[in-house]
C-alpha cells in the first residue's frame, strides 16, 4: 500500500506539482482517522488494516493522475472521470472494510456508514492535488 501511495505521489511529482509530498501525509491521517472512527464498531480494527485498505484504494486514482498529466487541457470528461474514480475508490474501500473488519454484534447497522466519511475525504483530497489546467 505504501508503494501505491508513493507511485501516486511520484506521478504528481513528475508533473512538477508543488503539493505532491502531501500525498503520504493525507493517506496516514486518513488511516488514523479511520481507525479512530471504526475502532468502536469493527471487530478486527487496527491501524495497519486501515492503512492497507486505504493504500490499495489509491490504485484507482493512479490512471486518472496519469491521464491528467498527459492531457493538460481542462476537459469536462476528465472531471467526470475524477468523480467516477473517487466514487469507485470509496465504494471499493468500504466494501473491503465490511468483508475484512466485521461489524461487532453490539454496534448498530447504520454505524458502518461512518467509514465512508474518512475514505471519501481522503480520495477527494488526493484527487484535488491534481490541478485543473
Amino acid at each position: 500500500p505504501f508503494g501505491v501511495v508513493c507511485l501516486y505521489g511520484m506521478i504528481l511529482w513528475l508533473a512538477e506539482l508543488p503539493h505532491s509530498p502531501w500525498v503520504i501525509v493525507i493517506w496516514l491521517l486518513a488511516s488514523v482517522f479511520s481507525e479512530l472512527v471504526g475502532r468502536n464498531f469493527l471487530r478486527n480494527s487496527s491501524l495497519s488494516i486501515h492503512s492497507v485498505i486505504l493504500g490499495y484504494s489509491v490504485t484507482n486514482l493512479v490512471p486518472i493522475a496519469i491521464l491528467s498529466v498527459i492531457f493538460k487541457k481542462e476537459l469536462f470528461l476528465m472531471d467526470v472521470l475524477k468523480l467516477c474514480s473517487i466514487a469507485y475508490a470509496t465504494i471499493s474501500a468500504f466494501i473491503t472494510y465490511l468483508h475484512i473488519c466485521f461489524i461487532s454484534s453490539t454496534a448498530k447497522e447504520s454505524t458502518r456508514y461512518l467509514l465512508l466519511m474518512p475514505t471519501f475525504l481522503m480520495h477527494l483530497y488526493l484527487i484535488s492535488l491534481i490541478p485543473r489546467h
